[in-house]
């Protein structure tokens, strides 16, 4: 009761790391969800690859490789800059800036996964035409601080570059 209150420390605080590691808890979050919704048991592993265009993206999965293969039930991680090798009938998943495969042909009914991704693909349609709303809402404009829509505007962004990525792998599955 008579010891001083903590103090903040600017030299404990990491907002790359803090980030870096939101990153990889949101591809593993991705992953776990993939797998449960196709039943897949956590003692099957798969070889995941990870695809980015960002090397900064990419250097993250790399450094964080053994314990994100740990989290995400990986046997191997690939880090690569496009989709050279990866099977087509892998099992993707969406992440901020990148994509997330998983071979998964022997694990999956193909049109289960189609039918994923069309879930998926409605989702994220939703949350666009959500934000397009609030962003074409001028009492929201007027009233909201710059801060939160400038927030707003940046998750729109990701939710369409995440639905266009969604699209482009549904193609190629009913292909």
């Amino acid at each position: 009761m008579i010891s001083r209150w903590p103090l903040y420390d600017e030299t404990l605080d990491f907002p790359k790391e803090e980030e870096d590691i939101q990153r990889v808890m949101e591809a593993v979050r991705a992953i776990r969800n993939a797998r449960t919704q196709m039943n897949v048991a956590p003692s099957r592993k798969a070889k995941v690859y990870v695809v980015s265009d960002n090397p900064a993206v990419r250097s993250v999965f790399e450094k964080s490789g053994q314990f994100f293969a740990t989290l995400s039930f990986a046997s191997e991680v690939a880090v690569q800059a496009d989709k050279t090798g990866i099977d087509d009938s892998a099992v993707s998943v969406v992440i901020r800036d990148g994509e997330i495969f998983m071979p998964f042909a022997d694990l999956v009914d193909i049109q289960l996964e189609i039918q994923r991704l069309k879930k998926e693909e409605a989702r994220l349609t939703g949350e666009v035409m959500r934000s397009k709303k609030m962003l074409s809402n001028e009492k929201f404009l007027a009233k909201a601080p710059a801060a939160k829509v400038e927030e707003e505007k940046n998750k729109q962004k990701n939710y369409q570059t995440m639905l266009a990525a969604t699209k482009e792998r549904l193609a190629a599955l009913q292909k």
